[in-house]
């Protein structure tokens, strides 16, 4: 083995950990906007802006 063989390895890794963490932040992303769509739909329901305005 020399050092090609561990260099392409290491870069695997790296490229297999950079495809992780993006589908990690992908279902992040859409739970955020997800969330963000919940509170705007919310913030539309007139009984939650009086709650809101009476707890702030």
């Amino acid at each position: 083995m020399d050092k090609n063989d561990g260099r392409k390895e290491r870069d695997y890794y790296i490229f297999v950990a950079h495809k992780k963490i993006r589908k990690l932040f992908n279902r992040f992303e859409i739970i955020y906007v997800g969330v963000q769509s919940e509170v705007h739909l919310k913030s539309q329901d007139s009984t939650f802006n009086h709650y809101l305005y009476n707890n702030l």
